[in-house]
């Protein structure tokens, strides 16, 4: 199984928001559907939050996910934190 990041989970659940559209998924799926993204959200909470705590350097790869995948002519990414 793959490293699922954030923007997987949002397609996710676009494409299960469409599905409730179109009828084809009940309530219960739905549900069951936002549950599972909500628990994967609260781990990365957790994990940032840890991250945090100890000092990492590194980020969440769930949240950074497809930032390794630069457009056409951008060859670097800087960050600029705030301390605090």
């Amino acid at each position: 199984m793959k490293n699922v990041n954030v923007s997987d989970v949002r397609g996710f659940l676009y494409e299960a928001m469409k599905k409730v559209v179109n009828g084809d998924i009940d309530r219960q799926q739905a549900l069951s559907v936002t549950e599972i993204a909500q628990v994967m959200v609260d781990s990365a909470k957790v994990e940032v939050e840890y991250m945090s705590k100890i000092g990492a350097k590194d980020e969440s790869s769930f949240l950074d996910g497809d930032a390794k995948q630069l457009p056409n002519g951008v060859v670097s990414v800087t960050r600029h934190r705030l301390a605090g």
